[in-house]
């Protein structure tokens, strides 16, 4: 499941927030003996977890037919009680980004 949305609070200043929440089942694809041992403790082979992310995005201008724009996202994470001892009670993230976009055609 998946919600999100783009607040313009000017012209070139935009806010974004995003929801998701899904059911995870490769989590441990690469730990195989982690994955047998969770399962055989949660009987569970998919965990909830969720997401939540507000970011900023500042429009940078154009330079020929190219946008550009930078910006940041934070996620954090609510996931399933099985979980946390793996990722931590409270996961979070940073993320910094430079966006490039062509401009629509007319």
């Amino acid at each position: 499941m998946l919600a999100e949305t783009v607040v313009p609070v000017s012209r070139k200043n935009l806010l974004t927030a995003r929801f998701e929440w899904s059911q995870r089942d490769k989590l441990f694809e690469y730990d195989h003996d982690l994955a047998h041992r969770i399962f055989g403790e949660t009987g569970k082979r998919a965990h909830n977890v969720a997401a939540y992310t507000v970011g900023y995005t500042r429009e940078l201008g154009s330079a020929g037919p190219v946008q550009t724009a930078v910006g940041f996202n934070v996620p954090a994470y609510s996931i399933a009680s099985t979980l946390k001892p793996y990722y931590g009670s409270s996961p979070y993230g940073a993320i910094v980004f430079l966006r490039f976009r062509l401009n629509r055609s007319e």
